[in-house]
C-alpha cells in the first residue's frame, strides 16, 4: 500500500480517485489509527483512560470526518492535503503528512470520548483552553499530542517531557491558577529540565485532577486560593444530594419509585461518582443497578429505570459543572 501512496494522493487531488483506490486509503488510515491507540492508550493491555468504545470504534470514528464531504464537495482530506505547510512528492513526504493528520484526528477524539465521560476533565479543559486563549500561550500539536507553549514558539524543536517524568514535577507548580499555573510550569521546564518548554495538555488535566482528589500534597505549599476553586470532592457531594433531593421530592413522592428502588439508584450513583473521579464510567447503567438489585434483567431494566437513570446521571454532570463554575467565579 505505502509503495502507491503518493499516486493515490495525486489521483485524490485530481479527483480521479476510483473506489478501489479510495478504500485502500481509508485502510491505510485505519490502519494508522488502530496502531497508535493501542501503542498510546492501551500498551499495556488495558485503557489508560476508562473507554467504554472498542479500538476499532475510536479508529473509524477518528478518521471517518476525513472522507465526509463538507461544503466545498470534496472529502475533508482533501484540505487537510491543500492546507498542508509543504509539498507532497513522494510516498515517503505522502506517509508523514497522512501519520500526522490521523495521529492529530485521533486526539481528537480521544478528547471528546474523555469529556462525554467526564464531566471535571471537560470542565478542566475548558478552563485551560480560556487560559490558552486570554493569555501569552498557543496550543501545538506535536506528533499528536496537544502542548501548551510560549505564543512566540513556532514549533517544537527538542525533547519533549514524557508522561513520567511530568508525574514528578513538584505539586506546587499546579497550585496557582491560569497565567501563573501554565507560566510557572513553562519557567520550571527551561530552568530544571532538559525538556523543551512544552506542557503537554491532556497530561496537566489528569494531573491537576488527581492532585486534588488524592488529597495529598506532600510538604509542598497549598495554595488556598487553587483548593478553592478546584473543590472536586464537594461537587461530587453536592451533585449527589441533588440526586437524592430528586429521588425523594419527585420520583418516590409522585410512586414512580418506592423506597427500595430510590434507594438502590442513589447507591448506584455513589459508585458512579466514584468511577468518575477516577477517570469516567466504567460500566453500563443497568449493570450498576445490577449490583444493588440483583435479580433484575435487561428487559425489567429497560422498561423501569433506565430513562430516570438516564436523566440522573446527565442530572448528576449538569450540577457537578455548576459546582464547580459558581466556586471558581467567586
Amino acid at each position: 500500500m505505502g509503495e502507491n501512496l503518493h499516486t493515490l494522493f495525486f489521483n485524490l487531488q485530481k479527483d480521479k480517485l476510483n473506489r478501489s483506490e479510495l478504500n485502500q486509503l481509508i485502510q491505510y488510515c485505519l490502519n494508522i489509527a488502530t496502531s497508535y491507540i493501542i501503542f498510546k492508550y492501551f500498551s499495556s493491555g488495558e485503557s489508560k483512560f476508562n473507554f467504554d468504545i472498542s479500538v476499532q470504534d475510536l479508529a473509524v470514528d477518528s478518521i471517518a470526518p476525513l472522507f465526509i464531504i463538507n461544503g466545498t464537495g470534496k472529502i475533508g482530506l482533501v484540505n487537510s492535503i491543500n492546507n498542508w505547510h509543504s509539498d507532497i512528492n513522494d510516498r515517503h513526504e505522502a506517509a508523514f503528512f497522512l501519520n500526522k493528520i490521523v495521529w492529530n484526528r485521533v486526539e481528537q477524539t480521544i478528547i471528546k470520548v474523555i469529556k462525554q465521560k467526564d464531566p471535571i476533565f471537560a470542565k478542566i479543559h475548558k478552563n485551560l483552553s480560556t487560559c490558552v486563549l486570554n493569555y501569552n500561550f498557543k496550543k501545538i500539536n506535536y506528533f499528536g499530542t496537544l502542548y501548551i507553549v510560549n505564543n512566540k514558539i513556532e514549533r517544537i524543536c527538542g525533547k519533549v517531557i514524557s508522561n513520567e517524568e511530568f508525574e514528578k514535577l513538584p505539586a506546587h507548580l499546579f497550585l496557582k491558577k491560569q497565567f501563573e499555573l501554565c507560566n510557572g510550569i513553562l519557567i520550571y521546564l527551561i530552568n530544571n529540565t532538559v525538556f523543551f518548554p512544552a506542557i503537554p495538555m491532556n497530561q496537566l488535566v489528569k494531573r491537576l485532577k488527581a492532585l486534588h482528589f488524592s488529597g495529598n500534597l506532600g510538604n509542598d505549599i497549598v495554595n488556598n486560593e487553587f483548593e478553592h476553586n478546584f473543590d472536586i470532592e464537594n461537587a461530587f457531594v453536592f451533585a449527589l444530594e441533588k440526586i437524592n433531593n430528586k429521588i425523594q421530592s419527585f420520583y418516590i413522592k409522585h410512586n414512580k419509585l418506592n423506597e427500595a428502588d430510590g434507594t438502590a439508584i442513589y447507591k448506584s450513583f455513589t459508585v458512579i461518582s466514584e468511577e468518575m473521579k477516577n477517570g469516567g464510567i466504567n460500566s453500563s447503567l443497568y449493570e450498576y443497578l445490577n449490583e444493588q438489585m440483583h435479580e433484575l434483567n435487561k428487559k425489567d431494566f429497560y422498561k423501569n429505570y433506565h430513562g430516570i437513570m438516564n436523566y440522573l446521571l446527565n442530572d448528576l454532570k449538569r450540577n457537578l459543572i455548576k459546582f464547580v463554575e459558581e466556586k471558581s467565579s467567586k
